[in-house]
Order: structure tokens, then sequence, then C-alpha cells
């Protein structure tokens, strides 16, 4: 067999918390007996700052339990999101037999911005910094719009039969400006 000469052990300790926020309401409007509208919305919103620390101890020579480096990483990061969407729906009921036509619009919005630091030292066995750090800092939007339009027909046909038809259109542009 092999033995194993050097050796990673790394702990981490991140404290986040996460808060959300979430509404919503919809309206259904009888326009006569056989006519339907909708229209609802929902917002749903989050913020998560997060600080975590992490040490690599790198063992070189794992008999003797020797330390040859550490690496030490702080990383702090916040992240935001707001969601709000919107909906548009019809429903018509078309003869007395029961047939329907459902004709829906959606609109959802998705707005993230995260942004992170992240600060790595370098440090011997006895503790002492060397070398260059490393030190990132990186901010990233992102952006959905996301539309959907759907079209449904339903037709009750003889001996219990249903007949279905239907369609989805989606349209989605993304961009992290």
């Amino acid at each position: 067999g092999t033995t194993a000469t050097e050796q990673y052990d790394q702990n981490t300790y991140d404290r986040a918390k996460f808060i959300s926020h979430y509404a919503n309401m919809n309206l259904r409007y009888a326009i006569n007996d056989k006519n339907t509208l909708g229209i609802g919305g929902e917002l749903f919103r989050f913020h998560n700052p997060q600080d975590a620390n992490s040490e690599l101890r790198i063992y070189n020579d794992i008999s003797n339990g020797i330390i040859n480096n550490f690496q030490q990483t702080s990383n702090e990061s916040a992240g935001k999101m707001i969601n709000p969407s919107a909906n548009l729906n019809f429903k018509s009921e078309l003869d007395s037999a029961g047939s329907t036509l459902t004709i829906g619009y959606d609109y959802t919005f998705f707005k993230l911005f995260t942004a992170s630091h992240l600060n790595t030292a370098f440090l011997d066995s006895l503790g002492a910094e060397y070398g260059t750090r490393q030190d990132f800092t990186q901010e990233n939007p992102f952006n959905i719009n996301l539309h959907t339009a759907k079209l449904d027909y339903h037709k009750p046909l003889k001996n219990k039969h249903m007949l279905d038809i239907g369609g989805k259109f989606t349209w989605t542009k993304t961009y992290n400006d």
C-alpha cells in the first residue's frame, strides 16, 4: 500500500441570517354569468448578509503532525433579491355543454444583486504572514424578465370524454449589467 504524506484540514465558521418577506393579492371579477376576469400579484424579497472565516491547515508530513503552513480566508458577502410578479387571466364558458376558453398572461421580474469580498492570507507554521494577500471583490447583478402567455380550450364530449387543447409561449430576457 501507499502512505499519505500530505493532509489538508479545513475549518469554516459561517455566520449568516436570511431575512425574507412575501406578499400576494388576487382579485377575481365576474363580468357576467359566463365570463370571469382575474388579476393578481406577488412580491418576494430577501436579504442575506453573510460573514464567514475559513482556515486551511496544510500538513506536509502527517506522521509527526507538523503543520507546514496555513491559509486564512475571510468571506463577506451580501445578497439582495426582489421578485415582483403579476398575472392577468380571462375565462369564458362558451356553451351549455361546459366548453371553456381560458387565456392567461404572467409576468415575473427577478432582480438579484450579490457582492462578495474574499481576502486570503498565507501564513507559515509559526503564524507569520508571508507573500502577497489574495484580495478579491466581486459584484454580480442578475436581472430576468419572464413573460408567459397561455391559451387553453376545454370541450366535454360524449360518454364523459373530453378534449383539451392548449398552447403556451414564454419569452425570457436576462441581463447582467
